[in-house]
């Protein structure tokens, strides 16, 4: 793995693991969201939003597994990772803002009440 593979997967875990899942999290239970993607939205109405974090464990778990077949051709691993990283990064930043909005319509305060 280069030292650029390892920040991408830290990014990776960071945005589309954790800050995807807190977000998404937040915005269904406390704001009114709604989850816009059909699998997770059906997995939720089966089991709960808490299911995520076992459904995020599989997606990582996948990426992991499709990485590690194109880790030999060091552009498309990079370009995949990147990929994930870029979808993560705007997912949160959609979610994040989606909670601002919510929070000013509600008139709960600023965004420091939701760190």
């Amino acid at each position: 793995m280069s030292p650029l593979e390892g920040v991408l997967w830290l990014l990776l875990v960071a945005f589309w693991g954790v800050g995807d899942t807190v977000t998404t999290y937040l915005a269904v239970t406390r704001y009114g969201g709604v989850e816009r993607n059909p699998v997770p939205r059906r997995v939720f109405d089966r089991f709960g939003v808490r299911a995520m974090v076992p459904m995020k464990a599989v997606g990582v778990a996948l990426i992991y597994v499709s990485w590690r077949t194109v880790a030999e051709n060091n552009v498309l691993s990079i370009t995949a990772l990147s990929g994930v990283v870029a979808l993560g990064v705007g997912v949160t930043a959609w979610n994040t803002y989606q909670i601002l909005s919510a929070v000013r319509r509600r008139g709960r305060g600023t965004s420091t009440k939701l760190l």
